[in-house]
């Protein structure tokens, strides 16, 4: 149940961010369905290194992808054309 009501509101709210303290946002990143399980831990530790934030919670289940807080001054868009991301 907790997984639908996740990914209904990721699909709703899209870029809009999670609430975080400090001026930092936090969003979920879904990767691509044809991203293998196997690869999400290596994708998510990319994705974080390259967009300068810091990872969460990293989803392998009924989502693929991971949360990651990014600084006020970096905009999620540096998310978007990375690797088996197929959403954020």
């Amino acid at each position: 149940m907790l997984s639908r009501v996740l990914i209904a509101g990721v699909m709703l709210f899209g870029l809009m961010p999670i609430a975080a303290g400090g001026g930092a946002n936090r969003y979920i990143v879904q990767f691509d369905p044809s991203v293998r399980p196997a690869d999400i831990e290596r994708l998510a530790a990319s994705a974080e290194r390259a967009a300068g934030g810091f990872r969460g919670h990293t989803f392998r289940r009924a989502l693929r992808g991971f949360t990651i807080t990014l600084p006020a001054n970096v905009s999620a868009e540096r998310l978007r054309h990375l690797p088996g991301v197929h959403f954020i």
